[in-house]
């Protein structure tokens, strides 16, 4: 048969207009993509995926899924540290730009940065948040822009989870997240933080990974990841949702003397994953071009038709798989201020797709294509390269670093003792881009970094006769360093030796006079041992430095209550709580100071409110309690939970404290269980008797008043 010429044409042309429609549709998808998920694995470095080359099938499911998508080969974090390169995943900008630098005494400005959160919230998503350790607390700021906003520690926590919670706990609240917001647009970040330190895999990967723990977490917190995607294939998401999956930061694992990350800046510790599916998209596609963390926002916004926010580092690398431009010829910026805190140099570098180069004391240059591990400097025999990279890194630091309001001059007690349990405390980094070579070298100073470490681990381990050796060790070898003074000064306390810590905290104060917790912590121990006078001053000085800093507050109202100035106690701890409302010690210096004024009524509130805040203080639960038992009033004892709480401290100390159980004992008589109470008095006495014939003999008078069925009742408040 025959056809015509404008027949022919006419073909021709719907067939371009169908490719054409294609073509655009697939360069502007923002109408295919109802959903957006965020993925982001702790630690995680990319050669153990699978999907990198891992010698072992780690990672089956983000394998599947990058199948389906896009696998950017050569990523690079900028900080190997967990608070700050989120706050560059979510931001697209540099630590030098949002000014957030550490773990320690950062907060997100809320005026100064705009996250994805908050972009996608103004255009109509549904934004939720669940992150898995307590560095990413909401206190550190970066939670703007999410609705909701599930962290550690929160309400209906489970036990164990005040740090950090397993995947599979995060897995179960961001199942029913995604099937309560299934009917809506949505936004969810998730994180993932298993294959940090200390590496505990759950069976079976405990066994299938016996010979790398760590590359067993990775493979467990696949699993979970694999669970996500198959909820999203339930509900019917996973065909409409844009999925990235990427890491904050990698692990040394030994590498270049270090064992985990935070320290150096060589790749193992800021290579990451990162893997992106597209609706719509079914090839996969790998990106030999470097990319970065920084570029997930600009990406996602290109993906949805936003425009990015301005002040944006990243790049959209949506060309990069669509046959346009590549970032070959890019320069990523990378930093670590970590070693400063050991008065070091900075370590600041530059990493291109072949390049990078290392600036501090003595500068490092490496051919990542030929050597990968960067075990060999080339700033010798290269010195052109070394300079054209020192010249990049100079023009980036003017160009992408801005005065920022991040910077906190402390990190309150319950943080730092947080952040302790996961590895992350000592004194503040200095924010330093010189380009000098006049300090220490950081590569010198490693084991000193590693001992440190360790004293952390000893003290979260209740090993601190060990600790405090390696603590002196470190004050040795480092007098001028302000953490070595602050473990040895936490270190005494813990052995309740506040004459010691006295003197730890005044050699830290000569090395930095202007830092709010040293004085807290100065306070506190000049409390203990009664020089109330120096204690309300260093209090003082604490809350002129740090005026938020709600456990001075508390402190301060502590001793001023001491000096029989209930009036004035009452203020601080108001405002103590005005900051803090789950500050519990707080709530309990509140009751003590209104039933001095003789308001038993709101006293009890506020001493019922200190308990139930805090169910895991056998200290703050045992005098509670106390007061609730024995008070001579009526209108403060309140017996039915006084028993309630002298049974959980009771129950945290594994009835061994005397103390505990006498408080107890008092309980079940104020509540007529006087057979329990002459029991539990009589276990009370038996264990005093070691340790303080004194407090013995007194348990012992208040048994034969429960033998005789008579509670006691004590004139003081308190035991």
């Amino acid at each position: 048969m025959r056809i015509g010429r404008t027949r022919i044409a006419a073909v021709v042309f719907a067939a371009v207009v169908v490719a054409g429609v294609w073509f655009f549709v697939g360069r502007r998808p923002a109408s295919s993509i109802r959903n957006v998920l965020l993925i982001s694995i702790d630690t995680l470095r990319a050669d153990h995926l699978s999907c990198y080359g891992y010698a072992e099938p780690t990672t089956p499911h983000i394998d599947a899924v990058a199948k389906e998508g896009v696998l950017f080969e050569h990523v690079i974090a900028p900080v190997p540290l967990t608070l700050p390169s989120h706050c560059s995943m979510l931001t697209g900008t540099n630590p030098t730009y949002h000014g957030v630098h550490d773990n320690l005494m950062y907060r997100l400005g809320e005026e100064a940065n705009v996250t994805l959160a908050e972009l996608l919230k103004e255009r109509g998503f549904t934004t939720g948040a669940i992150v898995s350790a307590s560095v990413l607390d909401s206190r550190f700021g970066l939670h703007q822009g999410f609705e909701t906003y599930d962290q550690v520690g929160g309400p209906g926590a489970a036990a164990g989870e005040e740090q950090e919670r397993r995947a599979g706990r995060t897995n179960r609240i961001a199942l029913d997240w995604l099937d309560r917001h299934r009917d809506e647009r949505f936004f969810l970040f998730l994180h993932y933080y298993d294959p940090h330190t200390p590496y505990d895999p759950p069976a079976p990967f405990a066994s299938r990974f016996a010979s790398s723990p760590y590359a067993g977490e990775v493979a467990y917190t696949d699993e979970c990841v694999g669970r996500i995607i198959a909820r999203l294939e339930e509900l019917d998401l996973y065909e409409s949702t844009l999925i990235v999956i990427v890491g904050d930061h990698g692990e040394m694992l030994g590498e270049h003397g270090e064992l985990a990350h935070d320290f150096f800046i060589y790749q193992s510790a800021i290579r990451v994953p990162l893997v992106i599916k597209v609706p719509g998209q079914r090839r996969p596609r790998r990106v030999k071009s470097i990319a970065g963390v920084i570029d997930v926002v600009p990406t996602v916004c290109r993906l949805l038709g936003i425009e990015a926010p301005p002040g944006v580092q990243g790049l959209d690398l949506t060309p990069s798989w669509r046959g346009g431009a590549t970032t070959s010829m890019r320069g990523l910026y990378c930093q670590s201020l970590t070693p400063t805190k050991y008065g070091a140099n900075s370590l600041l570098g530059i990493v291109t797709d072949r390049w990078k180069f290392i600036q501090t004391t003595r500068p490092e240059l490496y051919d990542l294509a030929a050597d990968p591990r960067e075990e060999k400097n080339l700033v010798q025999a290269h010195p052109t390269e070394a300079g054209r990279l020192q010249d990049l890194l100079k023009r980036t630091l003017i160009e992408e670093r801005r005065d920022t309001t991040a910077r906190q001059a402390s990190v309150d007690p319950e943080v730092e003792r947080k952040l302790g349990a996961l590895g992350y405390t000592g004194s503040p980094v200095i924010e330093d881009f010189e380009l000098g070579r006049k300090k220490d070298d950081p590569k010198d100073l490693i084991g000193l970094h590693i001992s440190y470490d360790k004293i952390n681990h000893l003290i979260n381990k209740q090993q601190i006769a060990d600790a405090h050796e390696i603590a002196q060790d470190v004050r040795q070898q480092r007098p001028k360093f302000l953490g070595g003074h602050l473990k040895l000064a936490e270190i005494a306390m813990r052995r309740n030796r506040p004459d010691e810590a006295i003197t730890h905290l005044q050699g830290a104060l000569q090395i930095k006079d202007d830092y709010a917790q040293s004085h807290h912590n100065l306070a506190q121990a000049l409390f203990m041992v009664g020089r109330l006078d120096d204690a309300i001053r260093h209090f003082r000085r604490a809350l002129a430095l740090q005026p938020t800093l709600a456990e001075a507050h508390y402190g301060l109202g502590t001793a001023l209550l001491n000096q029989g100035r209930p009036d004035d106690g009452i203020q601080h701890f108001r405002r103590a709580l005005a900051l803090k409302p789950t500050l519990a010690e707080a709530h309990y210096g509140l009751g003590m100071a209104l039933l001095n004024q003789g308001r038993p009524q709101l006293a009890v509130q506020s001493l019922r409110q200190a308990a139930t805040l805090d169910p895991n203080r056998p200290d703050l639960l045992n005098s509670v309690a106390w007061v609730l038992a024995v008070h001579p009033s009526g209108d403060v004892r309140d017996p039915r939970n006084a028993l309630q709480f002298a049974q959980r401290a009771a129950q945290l100390t594994r009835h061994r404290e005397p103390a505990v159980l006498d408080t107890l004992a008092a309980a079940y008589a104020a509540n007529g269980q006087f057979a329990q109470a002459a029991q539990t008095a009589e276990q009370a006495m038996t264990l005093a008797r070691r340790s303080n014939p004194d407090r013995a003999q007194q348990i012992g008078a208040r048994r034969r008043l429960y033998l005789k069925h008579q509670p006691y009742r004590a004139a003081a408040p308190a035991p």
